[in-house]
């Protein structure tokens, strides 16, 4: 039979290893296209496709979203004006990092993230 019977609204199957890490990867780098709008994203379309790129897009927009909080709490305040550059660093740092661990296969936590969107069971 052919595709186009298919039911458009079942759930979709999970991705392959391999693709979910290759996803993973680019979730990461492509936090610095556009900071938490492809973690988003990416969330939305892969949060069913595996546990391992939904991990990974959920962290990735978490860390995002604490980092754009962070450095908004710091403009307020005229002595963390002077640390945003250090924001930046460490937000670049992480990010590389959660970018190395997902290459690797590896459930990585990103630390300073805080946790807005969690698992789902």
């Amino acid at each position: 039979m052919s595709n186009a019977f298919e039911n458009p609204y079942a759930k979709r199957s999970e991705m392959t290893p391999e693709n979910q890490r290759m996803w993973s990867i680019a979730i990461h780098l492509g936090t610095f296209i556009s900071s938490f709008i492809v973690p988003l994203i990416a969330y939305l379309v892969f949060k069913d496709s595996g546990a391992f790129v939904s991990h990974h897009a959920r962290n990735s927009l978490n860390f995002n979203l604490s980092i754009f909080l962070y450095t908004g709490v710091l403009l307020v305040s005229i002595v963390g004006v002077v640390l945003i550059p250090v924001v930046a660093v460490i937000w670049v740092v992480l990010t590389v990092v959660a970018a190395l661990r997902a290459s690797r296969g590896e459930f990585y936590e990103i630390p300073l993230a805080i946790r807005f969107i969690r698992p789902t069971i």
